[in-house]
């Protein structure tokens, strides 16, 4: 090792590089294809918080946008992506009002467990953009369990 500490360093430093270029690209891939809570657009930039309140089998999806950049957005529908078998939402998709920078929107979104053993699965929440197939942004959520239904 003392005889090869220089190459080593070199090695080392090359390869820490690579790891910090590698990280980036694959965050900036995330930005870009809208899977991360942040997503940034030609003009503007949305930030989404979802998490659930409730005991089960009747959960409630709170979902918080915030425009944090200079112009509006309109026309985004807003979708659930969820297991049919297991959940059921009166309402999936939401057309959501014109959302101006600043202020912070909040959906309630009422989800019910429908499996009569209880079970938990993520469900997906999706800012569409309707003039492109790729989300403009996404937020998983992991479910709780919920108890079995009794008859």
């Amino acid at each position: 090792e003392r005889d090869h500490a220089v190459d080593m360093h070199r090695i080392f430093q090359r390869d820490l590089c690579k790891l910090r270029l590698n990280t980036a690209r694959a965050y900036v891939r995330m930005l870009t294809d809208g899977q991360g809570p942040v997503s940034f657009t030609s003009s503007a930039t949305l930030r989404i918080n979802a998490e659930v309140r409730g005991l089960g089998p009747a959960y409630r999806i709170v979902v918080t946008l915030t425009n944090t950049g200079s112009k509006q957005i309109s026309g985004c529908p807003l979708l659930l992506k969820y297991l049919p078998s297991l959940y059921h939402v009166a309402e999936p998709l939401l057309l959501l009002p014109s959302i101006v920078p600043g202020p912070q929107y909040r959906f309630d979104i009422p989800i019910t467990c429908i499996e009569r053993g209880g079970g938990c699965e993520p469900v997906q929440v999706c800012v569409c953009n309707p003039r492109s197939a790729i989300p403009v942004l996404s937020a998983v959520i992991n479910m709780p369990v919920c108890d079995p239904l009794e008859d």
